[in-house]
């Protein structure tokens, strides 16, 4: 006869086996909220807010007129966005010194916007 503990060991590396995918959580959103001036980015549709710390973030919004509110201080909350692998690959091809510069300059990561909220119409 099989142990009860047995069978459920079974059972759950049949499921992995079975291709179930497993998360990394690198990969997963992150929640993020962050207050700054809203200027216009490098790229079309893209911006980047600088908080008050003096970190930036570079966003982008699918949902959100972003660009109505350049030159505003705002909050906006999004989610933080992990690199495709394409994205990867592109940034490996530009050269470790650009990498590296760009990953300063963005220190707060790339940041998808679901929502924002104008603190001030003028950047302070």
């Amino acid at each position: 006869m099989i142990a009860p503990f047995m069978k459920t060991g079974a059972l759950l590396g049949s499921l992995l086996v079975l291709g179930l995918p497993l998360q990394d959580p690198e990969l997963k959103p992150k929640p993020l909220r962050v207050t700054g001036c809203l200027q216009k980015g490098d790229e079309k549709d893209e911006f980047v807010i600088t908080d008050k710390a003096g970190k930036k973030y570079e966003l982008t919004s699918k949902s959100v007129a972003l660009a109505e509110h350049v030159g505003h201080t705002v909050t906006v909350k999004g989610t933080t966005v992990a690199e495709e692998k394409g994205e990867k690959e592109a940034k490996e091809e530009k050269g470790e010194k650009e990498e590296k510069e760009e990953a300063k300059e963005y220190a707060g990561g790339h940041v998808l916007v679901t929502s924002l909220a104008m603190v001030s119409p003028k950047c302070q």
